[in-house]
């Protein structure tokens, strides 16, 4: 089962109401991480905001902490027979929840407050955290726009990040052709039947091109030449 796939689990258990509770804190726990970049599942504010979004419904990260912290108590090695109601585990959960230290909404590190402190908290995230960041980012009605703004410095990023990504294609695409001989020749047959092409195609075009120009001078009006003044 995909992390896609959970979402929208999660979703179906929100609209369903408080008898999928359990079931939405079971999700909850197992997709999210605590707080560390290097732990498995991703950040709960990731996770709630892609719930909100497929659910249509409010589901916030403090909300989200105490979910995870109920299934942590009274879900993960509890029978459902032997389960409090969700209501009592609720009540027993949420006014310790910051006293025990099982879960926060907010991040172990300060807030950044530059534009540079948040990319370098960026930069320090695994890859597939910040493939999932940027693909977010790529999704923003806004930032399409500026993409679409010819010079705007959003615009020259993708230019730029688009001209990069040729090159590599480019690097790696050379370096399979040096390890395989095989995929060596067919790319420079591929290559000179593409010059082949080329070549047939201006050979076709260049007697029509010629017989035009003869059929346009010979329709072109004689025009005499400038009588002749004797100095």
């Amino acid at each position: 089962m995909t992390y896609r796939d959970n979402v929208d689990l999660a979703a179906t258990a929100l609209v369903r109401g408080e008898d999928a509770n359990w079931e939405l804190a079971r999700l909850t726990f197992e997709n999210t991480k605590d707080n560390r970049w290097d732990a498995d599942g991703v950040l709960m504010a990731a996770w709630c905001a892609d719930v909100r979004e497929a659910s249509g419904r409010k589901f916030g990260e403090a909300t989200g902490a105490v979910y995870k912290a109920i299934w942590r108590r009274y879900g993960l090695e509890v029978p459902p027979g032997d389960r409090l109601s969700w209501a009592d585990a609720y009540r027993e959960v949420k006014p310790s929840i910051r006293e025990e230290g099982a879960e926060s909404p907010s991040p172990p590190r300060e807030r950044p407050r530059t534009y540079d402190q948040l990319a370098d908290t960026v930069y320090e995230a695994p890859p597939e955290h910040r493939e999932y960041l940027f693909r977010r980012l790529a999704g923003d009605p806004e930032i399409t726009m500026q993409a679409a703004e010819i010079g705007s410095p959003v615009s020259a990023a993708v230019s730029s990040l688009a001209q990069r990504a040729e090159i590599y294609r480019a690097r790696r695409r050379e370096q399979r052709m040096q390890a395989d001989p095989v995929e060596r020749q067919l790319d420079q047959g591929e290559a000179s039947a593409s010059l082949m092409v080329v070549c047939d195609q201006y050979a076709r075009q260049r007697p029509l091109d010629e017989s035009r120009g003869l059929q346009l001078e010979a329709s072109a009006p004689w025009i005499p030449p400038p009588p002749r003044t004797d100095s």
